[in-house]
């Protein structure tokens, strides 16, 4: 038993790095016996989120997150590789960060459990949006653009020669061009503006309803708009209020252009999340009364009776205990917002 895990290694991977909302891919996994014990009733075992669908899912449970346990005998001195389907159903980003390996002595009779860590991601992208309208706008803001560019010119900034005609200035008559060449020649400069477009990208959501379709619209042609105007060179930034779920920082992208400036906006926009934490105050414990009372109503329906249930999830009572404890010394609550939404609280002593 001691030497079971020795020279076993696994490893789950994305096919590949980025795919689009909709998008096929394949996870492999990756299983390394390097010794001579076997492992017939080797099981991996790994978690990932829920937006990434497995196309066969008979080794797969769904709760709040989608959970895989893959049986996978390995033999002595043999390395063991599979691929599962899976597709990128809504935009994100998203990881594998650890791996389990369970299997059973020689004798079945002890269970041997081993974690290790994985280190993989994938883009989810958001697709390009539909909307019938958008080649219509934006064809009016880049005829905008090139009317601008050509009423304003930079005299410092030379940029060649051409034939004159009828509209032109007798300022922008190039004398020495013209003798040389015996027809009139003109002075061509470069724009005197500089232009750039700055896309605002607001996910913040204060009503009732929540309206996250149009959230994801929203997202769906930014991305349409990034991809059309750096293709035309005009370099653009991003401002948004959502927060990368990596760094957990408002997303702020610096005006570029280019194909590697398109490629990190939409890994931008796809580590979008509107999740926000901060310190609770006096004044929350209503909001963290409701989130305690339902979490518990939910994970205790089946565990303790109704009579019970309905005492241990008295709103007014633990409405009346956050309202002592927020007004505490020393212990430290947090509130973690979704879409501006009340989701989850934590608290923690010194």
């Amino acid at each position: 038993n001691r030497f079971w895990d020795r020279g076993l290694t696994a490893e789950i991977l994305f096919s590949q790095h980025e795919v689009e909302e909709g998008g096929q891919l394949f996870l492999r996994e990756k299983v390394e016996n390097r010794k001579w014990l076997p492992l017939p009733t080797l099981m991996v075992k790994f978690g990932m989120d829920r937006n990434i669908l497995c196309v066969d899912r008979t080794q797969t449970s769904v709760t709040d997150r989608q959970y895989r346990n893959d049986w996978v005998p390995v033999m002595p001195y043999k390395r063991v590789t599979r691929s599962i389907e899976i597709i990128g159903t809504q935009r994100g980003y998203y990881t594998i960060d650890e791996v389990r390996l369970v299997t059973a002595d020689i004798l079945f009779r002890n269970r041997l459990n081993k974690s290790a860590a994985n280190r993989t991601g994938l883009y989810v992208y958001p697709s390009r949006s539909q909307f019938m309208r958008l080649p219509e706008i934006f064809c009016q803001m880049y005829g905008e653009s090139l009317l601008n560019r050509q009423l304003q010119e930079d005299s410092m900034e030379f940029k060649g020669i051409r034939d004159y005609v009828q509209t032109d200035s007798m300022r922008k008559i190039n004398w020495k061009a013209t003798a040389r060449t015996g027809s009139l020649k003109v002075n061509q400069y470069h724009d005197s503006i500089s232009q750039r477009l700055s896309i605002f990208v607001n996910v913040s959501q204060t009503g009732i309803l929540r309206y996250y379709d149009l959230i994801e619209e929203s997202i769906r042609i930014s991305r349409n708009f990034i991809e059309e105007f750096v293709q035309k060179g005009i370099p653009v930034r991003i401002v948004s209020n959502g927060i990368d779920k990596v760094t957990g920082q408002e997303i702020f992208i610096r005006e570029g252009a280019g194909l590697s400036h398109i490629d990190a906006c939409l890994k931008e926009l796809a580590k979008m999340d509107n999740v926000f934490i901060r310190k609770a105050i006096p004044g929350d414990e209503q909001v963290m009364a409701y989130i305690q009372t339902e979490s518990w109503k939910a994970a205790f329906v089946d565990i303790l009776s109704p009579e019970e249930l309905e005492r241990c999830t008295n709103l007014q009572k633990a409405e009346q205990m956050y309202h002592s404890i927020l007004r505490r010394d020393g212990c430290n609550m947090a509130i973690e917002l979704v879409n501006d939404q009340p989701h989850c609280i934590a608290a923690w002593g010194q």
